[in-house]
């Protein structure tokens, strides 16, 4: 985007997708911002122009998508494979999304939408091809900041802690012994019922016994950080307690 939308991206980072509501509020409270009436102020000057509220649109509906990404991820439950299906999806989406703009079509971003809406209807123009060409460089990068996160060549190989009753036996190598395993198990229709009522990791942490070479590839799998999810709640219960401790 350009430098100022740059400085918006700045203020609202990917680690802080919360603060992405901001932009909305803005981008909605913009004709009725109460200091805009100051004609000094900077921003004032900025949501004078076209470009900038259309720039700022676009930012409050992608960082919209963002915040719907990273609340997906969170969770005591969600595991590596559960986050990278999610991102994978995600990033799935977004050479769609680009496509789509680079022909005139912003379905995805209502409100960047709504407003070339409105300014087709007041004038008959449409939105710049500058700010159409921005939303689309932005995508594309996007997608590659995003592509590192994880290493989707370790998961795949490891497809069946997600389904080992569907994935192909005979796609694991005859030298890995956990086909044995594998095979045995998938024989077992309580195993299977147990598989469907269960959640991932309590499946497997419950054949530990019964199977544990299986067990100890698929929990190298699940136990790993998905996010800094766990973490950050640890923190924020313990600033709790400390602080209940202060005011008692």
């Amino acid at each position: 985007m350009g430098s100022e939308h740059e400085v918006l991206l700045y203020y609202t980072e990917v680690r802080w997708l919360s603060r992405g509501q901001v932009l909305k509020r803005l981008f909605e409270l913009r004709r009725s911002v109460t200091f805009s009436e100051n004609k000094e102020n900077s921003l004032y000057e900025y949501l004078e122009r076209e470009d900038f509220v259309e720039g700022l649109a676009y930012l409050a509906d992608i960082f919209t998508h963002l915040n719907e990404i990273n609340l997906s991820l969170q969770g005591p439950a969600v595991t590596i494979v559960d986050a990278s299906e999610r991102l994978k999806g995600f990033l799935g989406k977004l050479p769609l999304w680009k496509r789509r703009v680079e022909s005139g079509n912003f379905a995805n971003f209502p409100m960047l939408e709504e407003l070339i809406m409105q300014k087709t209807q007041s004038d008959g123009h449409t939105t710049s091809k500058k700010v159409q060409k921005e939303v689309s460089k932005h995508l594309e990068t996007l997608q590659t900041s995003f592509e590192g996160y994880f290493s989707p060549e370790s998961l795949e190989k490891e497809t069946w802690v997600r389904s080992p009753f569907l994935i192909d036996i005979d796609s694991i190598s005859d030298e890995d012994l956990i086909k044995d395993d594998l095979i045995d198990m998938r024989s077992k229709e309580v195993l299977k019922a147990e598989f469907q009522a269960k959640d991932l990791g309590d499946f497997w942490g419950s054949l530990s016994q019964a199977y544990p070479l299986l067990v100890k590839r698929a929990m190298s799998i699940l136990i790993p950080f998905a996010t800094t999810y766990l973490c950050e709640a640890g923190f924020s219960i313990l600033m709790s307690i400390k602080t209940k401790v202060a005011i008692g």
